[in-house]
């Protein structure tokens, strides 16, 4: 259950629009006898179901916002860049 759990956990709007747009290409490609599109929109509707980017499992995310350097660190590493170069 926790498996199936995390397919549907972090949805935002890319994530939604991915479906939606997948989902209608599916749909149309089916209707229109394209099935180059159908396969196309398939491919969309389940990067978006199994949060898969264009490379791989989260190789193109976003790090958490837990992550990001405070303001104090952004400087220390920008005088750092200063120093060396």
């Amino acid at each position: 259950m926790n498996s199936l759990r995390k397919y549907f956990t972090d949805w935002n709007t890319v994530k939604v629009l991915r479906l939606t747009l997948g989902t209608f290409i599916t749909v149309d490609g089916i209707v229109s006898g394209e099935w180059l599109f159908a396969f196309a929109g398939l491919v969309f509707s389940v990067m978006s179901l199994m949060s898969v980017g264009c490379c791989g499992t989260s190789g193109c995310a976003l790090p958490k916002s837990g992550t990001c350097m405070t303001k104090d660190q952004l400087t220390k590493s920008e005088d750092k860049l200063q120093t060396t170069d």
